[in-house]
């Protein structure tokens, strides 16, 4: 049996897609939780959304690259999913490192906007790039309308698309 490339490629679901798609049918249900917080899809969603809306009002889009420098939670998937649905790429950070081995990481990666906490903005001062801090910007970030469906503009432009096994 032959697989048809082409074919196979063209019925891939994105990541951003499949959770739409989860958003649209089962807004109530649970899509992540932890110890101390849990989103449901529709949720999850309109976070990212919202967030991802924020993030192209920076400048993000195709061939920008996103640092995200937070603790493993719901917020790290909400802000890694906005980075997809705005077409941007993420570069995920691991907060155990020592400062100063994020800075070096970051600055050779080319990274043109950095997400994390308010706490850990004073770490990343002194790079030439745009911090957000999302609970700095809460404020702004919620008055974000979100926008559906951007990331569908360009998605057969990727060069290579982000499904699901890529990220584990």
């Amino acid at each position: 049996m032959q697989i048809d490339k082409k074919d196979s490629v063209s019925q891939l679901q994105l990541v951003p897609q499949m959770i739409a798609n989860q958003a649209a049918h089962h807004p109530e249900r649970i899509a992540l939780a932890s110890d101390s917080e849990q989103l449901t899809y529709g949720e999850l969603d309109l976070h990212a959304k919202r967030l991802a809306n924020y993030l192209r009002s920076l400048g993000a889009g195709p061939d920008i690259l996103i640092a995200i420098c937070l603790e493993r939670s719901p917020q790290f998937v909400v802000a890694a999913l906005a980075v997809m649905q705005s077409g941007a790429a993420y570069l995920p950070m691991d907060l155990t490192h020592p400062a100063e081995r994020l800075r070096f990481i970051i600055k050779n990666a080319g990274v043109s906007l950095l997400i994390t906490q308010s706490e850990y903005v004073n770490s990343f001062a002194d790079l030439d790039l745009r911090i957000i801090g999302l609970d700095g910007e809460k404020e702004m970030i919620l008055t974000s309308e979100p926008e559906s469906g951007f990331w569908q503009r360009f998605k057969n432009s990727l060069i290579a698309p982000i499904v699901p096994e890529m990220l584990l």
